[in-house]
């Protein structure tokens, strides 16, 4: 497409989930840039994985 302009729209919500590895240091680190450098806001979720030795009832096979 000749002469076509691209828009881009500024992110404004950047959801970082982190799990307490280097890895999602280093998400959360590049997710913060993001919002900065747009002027958005991050916001940061803890995840972890239950295991199903400590909770049988959360094991996928046994929900409806």
């Amino acid at each position: 497409m000749v002469g076509a302009e691209i828009v881009v729209k500024p992110i404004k919500n950047v959801l970082c989930p982190i799990d307490g590895s280097p890895s999602s240091k280093f998400a959360l680190e590049y997710g913060l840039f993001v919002a900065k450098h747009f002027g958005g806001r991050a916001r940061v979720v803890h995840v972890w994985h239950v295991s199903t030795h400590i909770r049988p009832d959360l094991d996928r096979k046994s929900v409806v």
